[in-house]
């Protein structure tokens, strides 16, 4: 996939862009998806740009950084996706980490969130997690073949996790109703009367994968809130449409 990787850099940025991933395909296929969502909405009204890790637009010839896994927003030389969305200035990551309900932070390969949270953990000289659920959630999976139950409950959990329904603490700053700052301090009871489903789906959860999704495994992810997106590669129609979904929800909020 590099050789569309450098396509679109050159689209969005200019001749003799670059690119840097850790080694392996699972990285190029998550810098593949997220260059074909900026460049998707690099148009009106979102005007999709490819920021550095200073939140800098990046000159042609320049270089954009995928961050590693495990990662900190505000932490390494990772850079960003920054677009507006109806007058809200929001940032796409990858492999950054979202700390839950629990405690424990997990991993999201591609997330959406507001800009106003990522500076605010841009102000630690080490950066910081997001507390609580991105707008848009993406799981990435360089893996032939059908993807199993098990992958699927792993991806379900993350979000129940990650999601701050009635009763529960929640830290009392940030962008509600979705992702604080991890350096909250006070914390609140949300009341608001939602459930799980209905939160799931209020926001865009997905598996992309190279692969297939089983029927099976497909209702699983549907009922939990979770779109199934299989066949993901150049020039196969289903990365359109992907890309038409993903569109369609921010057009839709």
């Amino acid at each position: 996939m590099q050789n569309e990787i450098r396509d679109i850099l050159d689209h969005l940025i200019g001749t003799g862009s670059r690119s840097q991933t850790t080694a392996g395909q699972g990285a190029d296929f998550e810098m593949w998806l997220l260059l074909r969502i900026a460049e998707r909405l690099a148009s009106a009204p979102f005007q999709a740009v490819l920021h550095d890790h200073a939140c800098t637009a990046i000159a042609p010839g320049g270089m954009f950084s995928l961050g590693a896994t495990g990662g900190k927003i505000g932490n390494g030389p990772a850079g960003h996706v920054h677009f507006d969305w109806r007058g809200v200035e929001f940032e796409i990551h990858a492999n950054i980490e979202y700390r839950g309900r629990s405690g424990e932070a997990h991993e999201i390969d591609l997330g959406f969130i507001q800009s106003s949270v990522a500076a605010h953990l841009r102000t630690s000289p080490a950066g910081g997690r997001p507390t609580g659920r991105p707008r848009l959630a993406i799981e990435c999976k360089f893996k032939p073949g059908t993807g199993s139950k098990d992958e699927a409950r792993q991806t379900v959990a993350r979000l129940f996790d990650l999601h701050f329904l009635a009763g529960h603490q929640y830290p009392s700053s940030g962008a509600r109703p979705s992702v604080w700052p991890e350096a909250s301090i006070q914390y609140g009871v949300d009341r608001r009367r939602i459930y799980y489903q209905q939160s799931f789906n209020n926001c865009f959860n997905a598996i992309c994968r190279i692969g297939g999704v089983s029927q099976n495994t497909g209702a699983y992810l549907a009922f939990n809130g979770v779109a199934p997106y299989r066949d993901l590669r150049p020039g196969h129609p289903s990365t359109d449409a992907f890309l038409d979904e993903v569109e369609a929800f921010l057009a839709s909020q």
